[in-house]
Order: C-alpha cells, then sequence, then structure tokens
C-alpha cells in the first residue's frame, strides 16, 4: 500500500515531480495476478482511499492520474493513513508493506506512534521515505518502521533517483514467492512466470531460496523485480577471485552496472553493498 503526502508544503512543482515518480514507481512494482497488489492512499489534514488494493496495473495507473486531487488539507496526518492501509492489507495469508512518502512530520506523533505500532503488531511492514529537509530534521521515530528510513534530504528533484532502493525495499519485504497456479504444475513443467525474490543481503538464505544460474535469468529476475532499467543489460563477470556465482544487485563504486551475474564464481557474497537475487524458498 503506497500513502503519499498531498500535504500543503509541497510546491506545485515539486507536486508533478513527486506525481512523475509515482508513476515510475507503479511501472518498475510487478503488479500482476499472483504477484503483488497495490493500492494508494492520500494523506494531509484528510487521508483518503484512492485506490483499494489491486493486481490490475492499468486501473492503479488511472486512479492515481484521476483520484489524487490534492484535497485533503494542508496538515500531515500520518496516523489517518496509517488507520485506511490497516483495513486494507487484513489478509495475514501474504506479505504485506505499508511505504509512506512524506515531505513532512506527522501532526499528531502520539496518534502516529500508535498507528504505526498497531500495523507492525498486525504483521505489516513499514517503510518511510522522508523528502527534503523538514522530514529529516527530525528522524521518525525508530519503532514505527520495520527498516531504517529512505532519507532524500535534497527534495522532490532526487526522489525519483532513489526508485531504485524504494522498490528493493518493498520487493524485499513482499519477496515473490511461487504462485498459487505453480503447485498444479508438474514437475518438469517451467512455469510460464517465475518468480523471484531479492535478499535483504548478499546471500540467497531464507527467505528466499537458491543461486539464479544463467545471466538471461538474471535480467528477467532483475526486471521483474524492478531492481534494473530495463534499457540496461544485466553486466556479466566470469572470474573467480573472490567475485560472487549468481545474480546481485551492487550499490558500491566498484560494481557501477547495478546489477551483475557471475557464473565462475564459487561462494556468495559476503559485500555489505550487494543484495542477492534469488530462486523462491522451497515449500
Amino acid at each position: 500500500m503506497l500513502a503519499l503526502d498531498g500535504s500543503g508544503s509541497i510546491s506545485q512543482k515539486d507536486w508533478e515531480r513527486f506525481m512523475t515518480f509515482t508513476d515510475k514507481l507503479i511501472k518498475a512494482l510487478p503488479i500482476a495476478t499472483g504477484q503483488m497488489q497495490v493500492g494508494l492512499i492520500e494523506f494531509a489534514t484528510t487521508s483518503v482511499l484512492v485506490q483499494p488494493l489491486t493486481d490490475n496495473k492499468s486501473v492503479i495507473e488511472k486512479a492515481r492520474k484521476e483520484k489524487l486531487t490534492r484535497e485533503q488539507g494542508i496538515r500531515t496526518y500520518m496516523s489517518k493513513a496509517t488507520a485506511i492501509a490497516r483495513q486494507q492489507l487484513t489478509n495475514k495469508n501474504v506479505p504485506r508493506t505499508l511505504v509512506v512518502i512524506t515531505d513532512g512530520l506527522p501532526s499528531n506523533r502520539s496518534a502516529t506512534t500508535e498507528q504505526f505500532h498497531a500495523a507492525k503488531a498486525e504483521g505489516i511492514h513499514v517503510v518511510m521515505v522522508t523528502v527534503g529537509f523538514l522530514a529529516n530534521m527530525i528522524m521518525p521515530t525508530e519503532s514505527w518502521l520495520s527498516t531504517p528510513a529512505i532519507q532524500i534530504r535534497t527534495g522532490f528533484a532526487a526522489l525519483e533517483a532513489s526508485q531504485g532502493k524504494i522498490v528493493e525495499s518493498i520487493s524485499t519485504s513482499v519477496c515473490e514467492f511461487v504462485p498459487p497456479l505453480q503447485a498444479v504444475l508438474p514437475a518438469t513443467a517451467t512455469p510460464s512466470n517465475p518468480p523471484y525474490c531479492l535478499s535483504s543481503n548478499a546471500q540467497c538464505k531464507s527467505p528466499c531460496g537458491g543461486v539464479i544460474n544463467s545471466a538471461n535469468e538474471c535480467e528477467r529476475a532483475a526486471t521483474l523485480l524492478g531492481s534494473k532499467n530495463t534499457q540496461d543489460n544485466v553486466q556479466e563477470e566470469a572470474t573467480n577471485s573472490g567475485r560472487p556465482r549468481g545474480c546481485y544487485v551492487y550499490s558500491g563504486s566498484d560494481f557501477p552496472h547495478g546489477v551483475y551475474f557471475n557464473a565462475a564464481g564459487t561462494l556468495q557474497s559476503t559485500k555489505t553493498d550487494a543484495k542477492a537475487i534469488c530462486l523462491p524458498a522451497a515449500a
């Protein structure tokens, strides 16, 4: 569930940047039947459910363009947005994530604490993206979030550059596991749309599964998880000098191309700036 700040502190120019980013974020997420559902909430003084959870990407794209109106006032009541999200994210049989993107501080901090704590107690993974000076002046209370806030101190103009990190935070918490359809396939069959899992570190371990073993599959997985621009090719490596075997996303300066596949290495990476793209865990 995406909860988007529509408060009065956002200028018209920054709002347009925000919406351009949101459109690209929706496009990058693997929204489809058996993969991911996404909904939209707009919050300010009041909050509104712009679009309930859906696995139809065209529906959520249309809702973003037609129903995000900036008519919810000037304040920043994250608590009200979280209350709506909790009403939507009730299926405990699937991973659930609330992503709050804001340029401000909560208008009612105690109510915000209460709602975030309740969401986490219900098993909802809470992610926050803080944009600009004000939102980063006082950091979100650590207990609110399931993972450290994604800080974008330079404002909405820099939001798009952090798209990969935001998609990664969503994909890590909502790892795409085997859809129900795969259970009825024969053991020798190959699913037409195999799911993948982005590990929280550089190892293909629980909740993710096995190592990806081809560059083509690495590219497919990275694209489906939104970890790479579809116009870029996965960088292939063939060295056994400490380089990992498998498919990885790197943010370090020594691996500038983003997504790498290595067929020769024998050890998985232990780099702190690497995350493994993996096959799903075995049932």
